[in-house]
């Protein structure tokens, strides 16, 4: 496989997006602990650990496409007189 460091680097963006954005896994938390509590569906925290992933990758997903659409600036003239660049430096005109 030729992208091994792409999807290597792919899959620690999201281990480190799903740490990160831990914080919004607390409804299927609750969901998960209400299903042992009341008996209500596990259906309702699978969904709701399910939206969260999906949010996640959702995001990702818009940040990687968004940073594939920038374009490069042109070069520009080298104004520096003290760069070598520009042969003045030793009075070469």
């Amino acid at each position: 496989m030729k992208n091994t460091g792409a999807i290597k680097s792919l899959i620690l963006s999201f281990l480190l997006n799903l740490f990160l954005s831990f914080r919004w896994s607390i409804p299927g938390w609750i969901l998960l602990a209400l299903h042992f509590i009341f008996g209500i569906s596990v259906w309702w925290s699978v969904a709701a650990f399910a939206v969260w992933i999906l949010l996640i990758v959702l995001g990702m997903t818009v940040i990687g496409l968004a940073s594939k659409c920038s374009v490069p600036d042109p070069p520009k003239e080298n104004k520096n007189p003290y760069s070598a660049d520009n042969g003045k430096l030793f009075g070469n005109h």
